[in-house]
């Protein structure tokens, strides 16, 4: 299952089975070490990138970031880790849920 597809189910409130979720949740912690990972990269990126461009000032220097394309990848990094932060937020309370349904029909 894709990130899209996790997304997609999540967001359409489908009704998921236990091990469903626990393997979108197993992806999306393989996807968040990854994609980690990768800004991890990018960010020594940026520290190079600052020592290399000492002689401008600070705005000038975030400016020239934000508009470089390991800057822009930075930020599309970042929107995903968040996207998925909330999405394995959302599994781990409906499997709370589910787990507590159980609890009280026994």
């Amino acid at each position: 299952m894709t990130i899209i597809e996790i997304q997609n189910s999540l967001r359409e409130g489908k009704q998921l089975a236990p091990h469903e979720l626990t393997t979108m949740h197993s992806q999306l912690a393989g996807e968040y070490s990854f994609y980690s990972s990768m800004l991890e990269d990018i960010e020594q990126k940026e520290r190079l990138f600052w020592e290399e461009n000492l002689v401008l000032s600070g705005i000038e220097i975030e400016r020239k970031w934000k508009h470089s394309e390991a800057g822009t990848q930075s930020k599309i990094i970042r929107h995903r880790l968040q996207a998925m932060s909330k999405m394995l937020s959302s599994i781990n309370v409906r499997l709370r849920i589910m787990l507590e349904e159980a609890r009280q029909t026994i």
